[in-house]
């Protein structure tokens, strides 16, 4: 009888084949979806190192064409009297626009970042190090960011305006960055250079460590990620091009064009 089975099973060799096949491309398929699902699920519980809740973000277009010049703001400023003829910087009016929106009511508090989470955009910066070569990515950042997203400070500080002291740019890495870098050596206060052959070295001092800084989402990797100090320079905006704002909770979706109708009256110019 068993012989009989294995003479019909050869009999029809190629037909049995064809479903072997596509039994096994099933269970590759399986296999495959069940991986990629195992992958994302253990990145999203990790975790983010930011809070997104309650926080809003605002894309601001300032125009490369009115970067150096603003001087039409003044008026509305309300500076007036003899400085009414003196031009603004973008990064004073950035400022101001900071300013002005930490103070409304509904709102905790202001920070300006060159892009926020999770939207898309990257920055990447190629270091060469005694460890090797390491790709970090890198957004500027203002002194509050660290409340608006709710970051986690391990060691050293956050920024601070006297950061704009010295020729050294002064930066703020995640843990995984410090560790590819610096191994088990305390990063606070060490100095990492940019070789960059067509222009000038960039030298940063590390100011402080935040945990993991995922700001491209729940499904997104860990990287060496590192937040930099923007430059305070006349007519420069060192990128910075979005606004995050933490809002008190329960704020309506409403308070979105109060929001709009006070950053276009600071900067008519600009486009929110």
């Amino acid at each position: 009888m068993i012989r009989h089975i294995f003479k019909m099973v050869w009999n029809r060799k190629g037909a049995n084949f064809l479903i072997a096949v596509e039994i096994l491309i099933a269970f590759l398929v399986v296999f495959a979806v069940f991986a990629v699902g195992a992958f994302h699920f253990d990145h999203y519980r990790q975790p983010l190192g930011f809070s997104w809740q309650n926080v809003w973000k605002v894309d601001v277009d300032f125009g490369e064409d009115e970067a150096p010049a603003l001087s039409t703001l003044m008026e509305t400023l309300s500076l007036g009297g003899a400085e009414s003829d003196a031009l603004l910087s973008v990064r004073e009016i950035f400022d101001r626009l900071l300013v002005e929106t930490s103070g409304l009511d509904e709102i905790e508090t202001a920070a300006g970042m060159s892009f926020a989470p999770y939207a898309g955009s990257s920055w990447r910066w190629g270091l060469d190090t005694d460890r090797g070569k390491v790709t970090m990515n890198l957004v500027n950042a203002t002194e509050t960011l660290d409340r608006v997203m709710d970051l986690e400070l391990v060691r050293g500080r956050w920024f601070e305006r006297a950061d704009d002291a010295g020729h050294r740019r002064k930066i703020v890495i995640n843990e995984r960055l410090a560790s590819e870098v610096f191994g088990d050596q305390d990063p606070v206060g060490q100095v990492i250079v940019d070789h960059d052959e067509e222009q000038d070295d960039v030298e940063m001092t590390v100011v402080g460590v935040v945990t993991d800084f995922r700001y491209k989402g729940e499904l997104s990797s860990s990287v060496p990620f590192a937040f930099m100090w923007p430059r305070r320079e006349e007519n420069a905006i060192d990128f910075l091009e979005a606004i995050v704002v933490r809002v008190k909770p329960g704020t309506p979706p409403e308070f979105e064009e109060d929001l709009l109708r006070r950053l276009h009256a600071v900067a008519p110019l600009w486009s929110f």
